[in-house]
Protein backbone atom coordinates (compact mmCIF):
# COMPACT_ATOMS: atom_id res chain seq x y z
CA UNK A 1 0.00 0.00 0.00
CA UNK A 2 2.63 2.48 1.22
CA UNK A 3 4.73 1.32 -2.47
CA UNK A 4 1.73 2.00 -4.62
CA UNK A 5 0.93 5.27 -2.79
CA UNK A 6 4.67 6.43 -3.50
CA UNK A 7 4.07 5.47 -6.65
CA UNK A 8 1.11 7.79 -7.85
CA UNK A 9 2.74 10.54 -5.65
CA UNK A 10 5.89 10.70 -8.31
CA UNK A 11 3.59 9.88 -11.36
CA UNK A 12 1.55 13.36 -10.31
CA UNK A 13 4.65 15.45 -9.48
CA UNK A 14 6.43 14.11 -12.87
CA UNK A 15 2.76 15.39 -14.62
CA UNK A 16 2.87 18.86 -13.22
CA UNK A 17 6.08 19.37 -13.85
CA UNK A 18 5.37 18.52 -17.76
CA UNK A 19 2.49 20.78 -17.61
CA UNK A 20 4.14 23.65 -16.03
CA UNK A 21 7.00 23.30 -18.29
CA UNK A 22 9.50 22.54 -15.78
CA UNK A 23 10.58 19.41 -17.22
CA UNK A 24 11.57 19.41 -20.72
CA UNK A 25 12.08 16.15 -22.76
CA UNK A 26 14.12 16.14 -25.83
CA UNK A 27 14.77 19.57 -26.07
CA UNK A 28 18.70 19.95 -25.22
CA UNK A 29 20.23 21.94 -27.42
CA UNK A 30 22.88 20.56 -29.68
CA UNK A 31 26.38 22.86 -29.73
CA UNK A 32 28.58 20.50 -31.37
CA UNK A 33 29.10 21.70 -35.04
CA UNK A 34 29.96 19.51 -37.63
CA UNK A 35 33.53 19.00 -39.02
CA UNK A 36 34.96 21.34 -41.57
CA UNK A 37 34.79 20.02 -45.28
CA UNK A 38 37.70 18.09 -46.72
CA UNK A 39 39.71 18.48 -50.04
CA UNK A 40 38.15 21.65 -51.30
CA UNK A 41 39.55 22.01 -54.92
CA UNK A 42 37.68 23.77 -57.94
CA UNK A 43 37.56 23.97 -61.82
CA UNK A 44 38.91 26.84 -64.42
CA UNK A 45 36.03 28.48 -66.37
CA UNK A 46 35.48 30.89 -68.81
CA UNK A 47 34.40 33.72 -66.13
CA UNK A 48 33.08 30.59 -64.08
CA UNK A 49 34.63 28.40 -60.95
CA UNK A 50 33.50 25.39 -59.98
CA UNK A 51 33.90 24.43 -56.28
CA UNK A 52 33.52 21.15 -55.58
CA UNK A 53 34.46 19.45 -52.05
CA UNK A 54 34.12 16.13 -50.06
CA UNK A 55 30.61 15.70 -48.51
CA UNK A 56 30.31 15.86 -44.32
CA UNK A 57 28.67 13.12 -43.46
CA UNK A 58 26.89 13.83 -40.05
CA UNK A 59 23.06 12.83 -39.78
CA UNK A 60 22.18 16.16 -38.78
CA UNK A 61 24.27 18.19 -41.31
CA UNK A 62 21.87 20.94 -42.69
CA UNK A 63 23.83 22.74 -45.35
CA UNK A 64 27.67 24.65 -46.56
CA UNK A 65 28.72 27.84 -46.62
CA UNK A 66 30.98 29.45 -49.39
CA UNK A 67 33.46 32.54 -48.31
CA UNK A 68 35.82 34.19 -50.67
CA UNK A 69 38.66 37.22 -50.82
CA UNK A 70 40.48 38.59 -53.38
CA UNK A 71 43.07 37.95 -51.21
CA UNK A 72 44.61 34.58 -49.79
CA UNK A 73 44.77 35.16 -46.05
CA UNK A 74 42.07 37.36 -46.38
CA UNK A 75 39.81 38.92 -44.98
CA UNK A 76 36.87 36.22 -46.47
CA UNK A 77 33.28 37.71 -47.03
CA UNK A 78 30.38 34.86 -47.07
CA UNK A 79 29.88 34.36 -50.74
CA UNK A 80 26.88 32.02 -50.64
CA UNK A 81 25.04 29.10 -49.20
CA UNK A 82 24.43 25.58 -50.40
CA UNK A 83 22.99 21.98 -50.13
CA UNK A 84 25.26 19.96 -52.26
CA UNK A 85 29.02 19.66 -52.14
CA UNK A 86 29.20 22.06 -55.58
CA UNK A 87 29.17 25.36 -55.92
CA UNK A 88 29.37 27.66 -59.73
CA UNK A 89 30.62 31.28 -59.01
CA UNK A 90 29.46 32.87 -61.64
CA UNK A 91 30.08 36.43 -60.77
CA UNK A 92 34.08 36.07 -61.66
CA UNK A 93 36.27 37.95 -64.43
CA UNK A 94 38.84 36.24 -66.86
CA UNK A 95 41.85 36.94 -65.32
CA UNK A 96 41.24 37.48 -62.20
CA UNK A 97 42.75 35.42 -58.87
CA UNK A 98 40.26 34.34 -56.41
CA UNK A 99 40.36 32.45 -53.22
CA UNK A 100 37.45 30.94 -51.16
CA UNK A 101 37.06 28.57 -48.16
CA UNK A 102 33.82 26.33 -47.12
CA UNK A 103 32.21 25.24 -44.28
CA UNK A 104 29.48 22.82 -43.04
CA UNK A 105 26.65 23.79 -40.30
CA UNK A 106 24.11 21.87 -38.72
CA UNK A 107 20.02 22.09 -38.03
CA UNK A 108 20.73 24.01 -35.23
CA UNK A 109 23.05 26.23 -36.97
CA UNK A 110 26.76 25.36 -35.58
CA UNK A 111 28.80 26.18 -37.96
CA UNK A 112 32.40 24.29 -38.74
CA UNK A 113 35.83 25.81 -39.05
CA UNK A 114 37.05 26.54 -43.08
CA UNK A 115 37.82 24.04 -45.25
CA UNK A 116 41.56 24.23 -46.80
CA UNK A 117 41.70 27.24 -48.89
CA UNK A 118 41.62 27.08 -52.56
CA UNK A 119 42.15 29.65 -55.87
CA UNK A 120 41.21 29.65 -59.16
CA UNK A 121 41.84 32.22 -62.17
CA UNK A 122 38.89 32.12 -64.70
CA UNK A 123 39.95 32.13 -68.43
CA UNK A 124 37.90 32.63 -71.82
CA UNK A 125 37.49 28.96 -73.97
CA UNK A 126 36.46 29.06 -77.74
CA UNK A 127 34.62 25.57 -79.86
CA UNK A 128 35.26 24.53 -83.18
CA UNK A 129 37.64 27.13 -84.59
CA UNK A 130 39.07 25.92 -88.27
CA UNK A 131 43.01 26.59 -89.08
CA UNK A 132 44.07 25.77 -92.44
CA UNK A 133 46.92 24.49 -94.44
CA UNK A 134 49.58 27.71 -94.31
CA UNK A 135 51.45 25.83 -97.47
CA UNK A 136 48.29 25.12 -99.43
CA UNK A 137 46.49 28.53 -99.02
CA UNK A 138 49.41 31.32 -98.28
CA UNK A 139 48.25 32.95 -101.03
CA UNK A 140 44.63 32.15 -100.81
CA UNK A 141 43.31 32.10 -96.78
CA UNK A 142 47.37 31.93 -94.98
CA UNK A 143 45.76 34.45 -92.64
CA UNK A 144 43.44 31.66 -91.49
CA UNK A 145 46.52 29.46 -91.23
CA UNK A 146 47.44 30.63 -87.26
CA UNK A 147 45.48 31.79 -84.51
CA UNK A 148 45.70 34.76 -81.38
CA UNK A 149 44.51 33.39 -78.42
CA UNK A 150 44.85 36.99 -76.98
CA UNK A 151 42.23 37.91 -79.69
CA UNK A 152 40.47 34.79 -80.17
CA UNK A 153 40.93 35.42 -84.12
CA UNK A 154 42.67 33.52 -87.13
CA UNK A 155 45.60 35.16 -88.29
CA UNK A 156 48.66 34.71 -91.12
CA UNK A 157 50.97 32.49 -89.95
CA UNK A 158 53.70 35.69 -90.14
CA UNK A 159 51.29 38.02 -88.06
CA UNK A 160 53.62 39.14 -85.08
CA UNK A 161 50.90 38.10 -82.91
CA UNK A 162 50.52 34.70 -83.95
CA UNK A 163 50.44 31.88 -81.30
CA UNK A 164 50.18 28.83 -83.60
CA UNK A 165 49.67 27.88 -86.78
CA UNK A 166 49.18 24.97 -89.16
CA UNK A 167 51.88 23.31 -91.89
CA UNK A 168 50.77 20.52 -94.33
CA UNK A 169 54.15 18.84 -95.25
CA UNK A 170 55.29 15.51 -95.99
CA UNK A 171 52.18 13.76 -95.74
CA UNK A 172 51.71 14.86 -92.39
CA UNK A 173 49.87 18.38 -90.25
CA UNK A 174 52.57 20.12 -87.60
CA UNK A 175 51.64 22.80 -85.08
CA UNK A 176 54.21 25.52 -84.93
CA UNK A 177 54.35 27.76 -81.95
CA UNK A 178 55.15 31.34 -82.61
CA UNK A 179 56.29 32.77 -86.22
CA UNK A 180 56.81 31.83 -89.77
CA UNK A 181 58.23 33.74 -93.01
CA UNK A 182 57.24 32.22 -96.62
CA UNK A 183 59.70 29.46 -96.34
CA UNK A 184 60.88 28.61 -93.01
CA UNK A 185 59.92 28.85 -89.67
CA UNK A 186 61.32 31.35 -87.21
CA UNK A 187 62.25 29.81 -84.17
CA UNK A 188 61.18 32.35 -81.43
CA UNK A 189 60.14 32.28 -77.71
CA UNK A 190 56.96 30.69 -77.77
CA UNK A 191 56.61 26.90 -77.05
CA UNK A 192 54.35 23.81 -77.67
CA UNK A 193 53.97 19.93 -76.10
CA UNK A 194 51.83 17.08 -76.96
CA UNK A 195 49.72 16.65 -74.03
CA UNK A 196 48.71 13.14 -75.87
CA UNK A 197 45.08 12.03 -76.03
CA UNK A 198 42.13 13.49 -73.39
CA UNK A 199 38.34 13.34 -73.90
CA UNK A 200 38.40 16.53 -74.47
CA UNK A 201 39.13 19.82 -72.82
CA UNK A 202 38.11 19.07 -69.27
CA UNK A 203 41.09 16.60 -69.05
CA UNK A 204 43.41 19.44 -69.91
CA UNK A 205 43.28 21.15 -65.89
CA UNK A 206 46.72 22.82 -65.66
CA UNK A 207 49.61 23.16 -68.51
CA UNK A 208 53.05 21.34 -67.21
CA UNK A 209 56.16 22.73 -65.56
CA UNK A 210 58.49 24.26 -67.51
CA UNK A 211 60.60 21.66 -66.85
CA UNK A 212 58.49 18.98 -68.38
CA UNK A 213 61.01 17.28 -71.44
CA UNK A 214 58.00 17.75 -73.94
CA UNK A 215 57.99 21.45 -74.16
CA UNK A 216 59.91 21.92 -77.39
CA UNK A 217 59.92 25.35 -79.96
CA UNK A 218 59.93 22.89 -83.52
CA UNK A 219 56.88 21.37 -84.42
CA UNK A 220 54.24 19.25 -83.44
CA UNK A 221 52.63 16.36 -85.58
CA UNK A 222 48.91 16.86 -85.60
CA UNK A 223 46.59 14.09 -84.12
CA UNK A 224 43.20 13.85 -83.52
CA UNK A 225 42.15 14.24 -80.32
CA UNK A 226 45.16 15.36 -78.79
CA UNK A 227 45.47 18.41 -76.79
CA UNK A 228 48.80 20.58 -77.46
CA UNK A 229 49.80 22.86 -74.89
CA UNK A 230 51.03 26.49 -76.08
CA UNK A 231 53.26 28.94 -74.19
CA UNK A 232 52.83 32.04 -75.94
CA UNK A 233 55.97 34.27 -76.46
CA UNK A 234 54.70 36.61 -73.63
CA UNK A 235 54.45 33.82 -70.81
CA UNK A 236 50.73 33.19 -71.52
CA UNK A 237 49.33 29.43 -71.55
CA UNK A 238 46.82 28.04 -73.60
CA UNK A 239 45.38 24.57 -74.82
CA UNK A 240 44.51 23.78 -78.57
CA UNK A 241 42.54 20.84 -78.77
CA UNK A 242 42.43 18.83 -82.10
CA UNK A 243 38.41 17.80 -83.19
CA UNK A 244 38.92 16.83 -86.35
CA UNK A 245 41.72 16.31 -89.61
CA UNK A 246 40.45 17.08 -92.91
CA UNK A 247 42.50 17.04 -96.36
CA UNK A 248 43.07 21.20 -96.05
CA UNK A 249 42.33 22.50 -92.38
CA UNK A 250 41.94 21.08 -88.71
CA UNK A 251 39.15 21.97 -86.34
CA UNK A 252 39.84 22.81 -82.89
CA UNK A 253 38.60 23.42 -79.28
CA UNK A 254 40.54 25.83 -77.45
CA UNK A 255 41.35 27.60 -73.73
CA UNK A 256 44.07 30.48 -73.02
CA UNK A 257 44.46 31.82 -69.62
CA UNK A 258 44.81 35.59 -69.26
CA UNK A 259 47.04 36.12 -66.55
CA UNK A 260 50.63 35.60 -67.03
CA UNK A 261 52.09 32.46 -65.50
CA UNK A 262 49.22 30.99 -64.32
CA UNK A 263 49.10 27.27 -66.00
CA UNK A 264 45.53 27.18 -64.80
CA UNK A 265 43.80 25.88 -68.36
CA UNK A 266 40.79 23.25 -67.59
CA UNK A 267 37.21 24.60 -68.31
CA UNK A 268 33.93 24.21 -66.22
CA UNK A 269 32.25 20.65 -65.58
CA UNK A 270 29.05 21.87 -66.92
CA UNK A 271 26.55 19.15 -66.02
CA UNK A 272 26.33 19.92 -62.52
CA UNK A 273 25.38 23.53 -62.24
CA UNK A 274 23.56 25.55 -59.61
CA UNK A 275 21.56 28.42 -60.20
CA UNK A 276 23.36 32.12 -60.53
CA UNK A 277 24.00 33.26 -57.22
CA UNK A 278 23.02 37.21 -56.82
CA UNK A 279 25.70 39.53 -57.86
CA UNK A 280 28.83 40.18 -55.46
CA UNK A 281 29.15 43.58 -53.83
Amino acid sequence: MRKAKFLLITLTVILVLINTGCLIIDDIKDTTPPPAPEYATSITGDEKITITWTQVLVPDLYGYNIYWSLYEYGPFKKLATTYDNIYVDYDVENGTTYYYKVTAFDYDLNESGYSNTIHDTPRPEGYNIILYDYFEYKDKSGRLSGWDFSEERNVSSTNPNVDVYLEYRDDRYYLWPGIADDEHPLFGESYILDFGYVENLYDVNYAPDDNDYRWTNDRAVVYSNHAYIIRTFDYHYAVLLVNDIYDDRIICDWAYQLARYNRELAPIIKDKENNKPPKRR
